[in-house]
C-alpha cells in the first residue's frame, strides 16, 4: 500500500504520516529512489496510523505515546497524569471565561486597551502568561531541526558528498575533454593552415602593364627581362600582387625598374597537392611557377605572388 491511500484511508496528511515514521509510531517497509523515500504498508500499518490519529485527536503528546508503545506497564500512569493536566487546562479555560465575561460588560474601545485590560486580568486571578505557551503551525506535519533522525542525516550527507564527488569528477572529465579538442584543434590548424613563405629578391629587369585593382586586392601583370630588354623573347611574364596600396600606387606601368623582390606564401597541404613543393626535400619549385610550369590560374598567382620592394634607377 503507497502513501497516497494511507493518507486517504485515514484523513492524515503525507507530513503527518513521515513525522509519526520518523518519531518511530509507525514502522512500514523503506526503499530509497534517488533523494527521496518511499514507503510500503500493510493493513496492520494502517491500524496503528488510525490509532495514533485518534489518541492524537484526544491531545496524547507524542512523547507519550512513545513511552506507552515503549512500556505499557507505565499506562496507567501516563494516563493519571494526563487527566490531571486535562483538569488544570479546563480550570485555566473556565478562569479565562469569566476574564472574557468581565470584559463583555465594559467593551474596550481600542486594540492597546483590549490587551491592557487582558493582561490586568490575567495577574489578578494569576493566569499563565498565554504569550509562553504559544504554539504556531501543526506540530504532527512539521519536523523540527532538532528532532531529525540521526539515519536522515546520514542519508543527506551521503547525497551530498555523492553529489560533490560525480561533480568533480565530471570537471575533471570536462578539462580533459577541453584540453583533447585544443590539441585536436591545433593539430588540424598546423596540418590545413602551415605555410610556405619564400622571399626572392630578383636583380634582372622588370615592367608592369595592366595595372588593376579590385575586390581581391590590387594587380598587375609583371615582365620579366633576365637577360636585359635587348631580348625580349626570353621575357617571362606572370600576375602579381601588392601588399600594400602605396606600393601600389607608386608603381608605374611600363616603366623598367631594375629589380624587386617578390613574397611567395602558399599552405603546405595546397603546395603539396599542386605538385610544386616535395615535402621531403622541402623544396619549393619557385622557378616552375614563374616558368608557368604548373597549371595555376590567374587569380592563385596574383594571391600568393605578391610585391613587396620595387627597386627604382638611382640618379
Amino acid at each position: 500500500m503507497k502513501m497516497k491511500e494511507v493518507c486517504t484511508r485515514t484523513g492524515l496528511t503525507e507530513r503527518a504520516v513521515r513525522y509519526y515514521i520518523s518519531k518511530g509510531l509507525c514502522t512500514p517497509d523503506t526503499a530509497e529512489k534517488g533523494e527521496r523515500v518511499y514507503y510500503e504498508f500493510t493493513e496492520e500499518h494502517l491500524t496503528q496510523l488510525r490509532e495514533i490519529a485518534l489518541l492524537r485527536g484526544c491531545d496524547f503528546p507524542v512523547d507519550t505515546l512513545l513511552e506507552m508503545k515503549a512500556a505499557p506497564r507505565h499506562i496507567p500512569q501516563l494516563l493519571r497524569d494526563h487527566r490531571q493536566q486535562i483538569l488544570q487546562q479546563a480550570d485555566q479555560a473556565q478562569q479565562r471565561l469569566a476574564v472574557l465575561d468581565s470584559l463583555c460588560n465594559a467593551p474596550p474601545i481600542s486594540l492597546s486597551d483590549l490587551a491592557r485590560q487582558l493582561s490586568r486580568e490575567y495577574e489578578v486571578r494569576s493566569l499563565p502568561d498565554p504569550t509562553l505557551t504559544l504554539r504556531f503551525g501543526r506540530l504532527d506535519e512539521e519536523l523540527p531541526p532538532e528532532e531529525i533522525p540521526p539515519e536522515q542525516t546520514q542519508r543527506y550527507i551521503s547525497r551530498q558528498l555523492a553529489l560533490y564527488t560525480h561533480t568533480r569528477r565530471n570537471l575533471l572529465l570536462g578539462g580533459i575533454l577541453i584540453l583533447l579538442i585544443t590539441l585536436l584543434g591545433w593539430f588540424v590548424y598546423q596540418r590545413y593552415s602551415e605555410r610556405i613563405y619564400t622571399h626572392l629578391a630578383l636583380g634582372c629587369d622588370v615592367t608592369f602593364s595592366q595595372k588593376q585593382q579590385d575586390e581581391t586586392g590590387y594587380w598587375a601583370q609583371m615582365t620579366l627581362y633576365p637577360d636585359g630588354f635587348s631580348q625580349p623573347q626570353e621575357t617571362i611574364s606572370v600576375p602579381v600582387g601588392f601588399d600594400s596600396w602605396p606600393l601600389f600606387q607608386a608603381i608605374l606601368t611600363d616603366y623598367p625598374y631594375p629589380g624587386l623582390s617578390l613574397t611567395l606564401s602558399v599552405p603546405k597541404r595546397e603546395a603539396t597537392k599542386l605538385g610544386i613543393y616535395d615535402p621531403q626535400t622541402a623544396v619549393l619549385d619557385v622557378d616552375g611557377i614563374l616558368l608557368s610550369q604548373y597549371e595555376l590560374d590567374e587569380n592563385w598567382m596574383r594571391e600568393h605572388l605578391v610585391v613587396s620592394v620595387v627597386q627604382a634607377e638611382l640618379s
